[in-house]
């Protein structure tokens, strides 16, 4: 199975996006993570790819 990788990670108040090297681009509201919602803004930009930027951690 072939995998896509993440090119850039964006976070607003309410929403995390990524944008794939391919050219697409994945959003989620935060509301569904409320860890990440109610983190402090310093730990929700603390943020490190996972092997081959196939995750974020």
């Amino acid at each position: 199975m072939p995998t896509t990788t993440g090119a850039d990670v964006h976070l607003t108040e309410d929403t995390s996006t990524v944008d794939l090297v391919d050219g697409r681009t994945i959003a989620i509201r935060l509301a569904w993570y409320p860890r990440m919602l109610h983190g402090p803004i310093e730990e929700r930009n603390r943020r490190e790819w996972i092997g081959a930027n196939e995750g974020i951690h």
